[in-house]
């Protein structure tokens, strides 16, 4: 008899539940995009197939607005359809709730700036997220720092991994690692292994991290184009103001970044101005051709396969898909990774 009662109660609070979560939500959506030029935004259910479902909401004059009704409160996503069909997307995620959620939405590449206010579950995700990413930070801290103290008790070629390991997630966290520490490890395992494959590698990520920041001179390197002929950067660079832009076929946004920068290319190509491409791919340049003529990049690309010459090595950007610097006519560095408008403003100033 008490097994049915309590079925009885429990059947009841999930009706009484359901009858909650069944009611019909009145939402709006009122956003301003900023940085980018797209056109629709992609409007659909978390749990939909992204690259199969969603309704359009038009973007206008760098803003929008939609309203909607929902028989539950669920989690629903907006995705820019521009990304969508460069194959690199993120999802801006919210719940559907009674009332108006804001927008605040950048760039792909900028995707951390990001804001939303409005709705009580969708301001409780955002703080559970941003909650997540700090202890996050914490952790990766303390894995470093156990990490470090093993190493440097226990030279062996495990250790040497676990060095590499370290040097190598610098770039993606530059608070919780000790680059100084971690360099100064390196010279007694360089001496035990002077032959081992992790010598170079580390050695030319020190030199990149330590010696390939803004005032200090570019690497050179060479790599052929896409018919094949070698060229040094160093030569089609030669005299003149530059972005040496490392980007590769699978790198949406290293792709949307390289598009930003045609026009900016085509307004000061003849002023001393000019990009230079270095694409990283695999197996076969096939891909690469296709995203050249995709994207109509009009200036030289060279090609970097199966890591042949190193070159992400040397640049410390092996863990990625790239980077740019724009460098003067001497070859010395102006900016790491600009943005198309602030590379404008810079060229702006020096080649009027």
């Amino acid at each position: 008899m008490k097994k049915i009662i309590h079925l009885t109660f429990l059947l009841a609070f999930c009706l009484n539940l359901t009858n909650t979560f069944t009611q019909n939500v009145r939402c709006k959506l009122e956003g301003k995009v900023i940085g980018r030029k797209s056109k629709t935004l992609l409007f659909l259910k978390a749990t939909d197939e992204t690259r199969f479902s969603g309704i359009k909401i038009p973007i206008i004059k760098n803003a929008f607005s939609f309203e909607f009704e929902a028989p539950f409160v669920e989690k629903y996503v907006l995705v820019f359809e521009d990304e969508l069909e460069n194959a690199m997307w993120r999802q801006i995620e919210f719940f559907a709730e009674n009332g108006t959620i804001n927008f605040v939405l950048h760039s792909l590449e900028d995707y951390a700036q990001n804001t939303i206010s409005g709705g009580d579950l969708t301001q409780k995700m955002v703080r559970f997220n941003q909650q997540l990413i700090n202890k996050r930070d914490s952790i990766r801290t303390l894995d470093a720092n156990w990490k470090y103290e093993y190493i440097k008790q226990h030279p062996d070629v495990f250790s040497y991994s676990l060095l590499l390991e370290l040097i190598e997630r610098y770039s993606d966290d530059k608070k919780g690692i000790d680059i100084m520490a971690l360099t100064e490890l390196f010279p007694s395992f360089s001496k035990l292994y002077p032959s081992h494959p992790y010598t170079t590698k580390i050695a030319e990520m020190l030199n990149a991290i330590h010696h390939l920041k803004v005032g200090d001179h570019f690497l050179d390197f060479s790599a052929p184009t896409i018919d094949g002929e070698v060229k040094k950067v160093s030569e089609l660079i030669k005299g003149k103001v530059a972005v040496i832009d490392m980007w590769a076929s699978w790198c949406g946004p290293c792709r949307y970044l390289s598009k930003s920068m045609i026009p900016v290319y085509e307004k000061y190509k003849d002023k001393g101005f000019t990009i230079v491409g270095v694409a990283a791919e695999f197996k076969t340049n096939e891909h690469f051709k296709a995203a050249v003529k995709k994207d109509k990049y009009p200036w030289t690309n060279l090609i970097e396969l199966d890591k042949q010459n190193g070159i992400w090595n040397k640049y410390n950007i092996d863990r990625g898909g790239g980077n740019t610097y724009l460098v003067d006519s001497n070859g010395v560095i102006l900016a790491i990774h600009p943005k198309a408008e602030e590379l404008e403003k810079i060229l702006g100033d020096i080649l009027k």
